[in-house]
């Protein structure tokens, strides 16, 4: 990709130029609806697959029949032409039938305790302001779809798939007043990031870029808060935890 809206190629990889900024802004300059993220979910799977991962998408991880909100025959050929016309892998859109658009991937590093991350990919109904304060249209990455926009944060959850890449994993980041004042220096870990992009075998080295982050722990991820929540009793089929919008109905 060049800029933020030039030429599609697949994302870049980088340690420390980043990456993931370049990725989230080229998801946000390209919004999509729910079910209908061809755009989205196959760039994300043609990288997680290059990255080593074993993705399984469509019918393989959704069930027609229980995709609440389904959008139209019309609107899914629509939503197929145009990522394909924006230059994503075909493979990937063609194992996508009917918006059955979710993606699983899977990194495997032997037996043991499994740890599991969501991403959201979808964006919302909404015109993006064309103020010259909004930071979309000074950094020339503002929505190309008229009436859609990422405006929950959904293009820097899909961009957070990079964190599994150990090159532009930001918290991995051992570059010391290179990087920021204060910011973690460990020179081993650095170069070993560095070499990853390169190795013939990636494995050996994401298992020692492992092994050393356990030992110095650049980062801990402690992230997790409660937002209090009330809702109305005339509301049902409201889902535990973070408050999401779907399967709320009236009573």
């Amino acid at each position: 990709m060049v800029g933020a809206t030039g030429p599609l190629s697949d994302w870049p990889l980088g340690a420390n130029d980043g990456a993931g900024v370049r990725i989230r802004r080229d998801l946000h300059s390209h919004p999509e609806l729910g079910y209908l993220e061809y755009r989205t979910a196959a760039k994300a799977a043609s990288r997680l697959s290059r990255l080593g991962y074993e993705v399984k998408a469509g019918p393989q991880v959704m069930v027609a029949d229980e995709m609440l909100g389904r959008p139209s025959e019309a609107a899914v050929a629509a939503a197929r032409s145009l990522a394909l016309a924006e230059g994503v892998p075909p493979e990937w859109v063609e194992r996508m039938p009917g918006g059955q658009t979710g993606l699983v991937a899977e990194l495997r590093r032997g037996t043991g305790p499994v740890l599991a991350f969501r991403f959201d990919m979808d964006a919302l109904p909404v015109p993006e302001t064309k103020a010259g304060s909004h930071r979309p249209n000074g950094k020339a990455y503002r929505s190309r779809h008229d009436g859609l926009m990422h405006a929950c944060a959904h293009d820097g959850h899909t961009a957070g798939v990079d964190q599994s890449n150990p090159a532009t994993h930001a918290w991995l980041s051992t570059a010391g007043a290179a990087a920021a004042p204060g910011w973690p220096d460990n020179p081993k870990l650095e170069a070993l990031r560095v070499s990853w992009l390169s190795a013939p075998d990636p494995k050996p080295v994401a298992e020692e870029i492992q092994r050393e982050a356990l030992q110095d722990v650049p980062y801990v991820p402690i992230g997790q808060y409660l937002s209090p929540t009330a809702y109305r009793r005339t509301l049902s089929g409201v889902l535990r935890g973070f408050p999401v919008f779907w399967n709320v109905r009236r009573v």
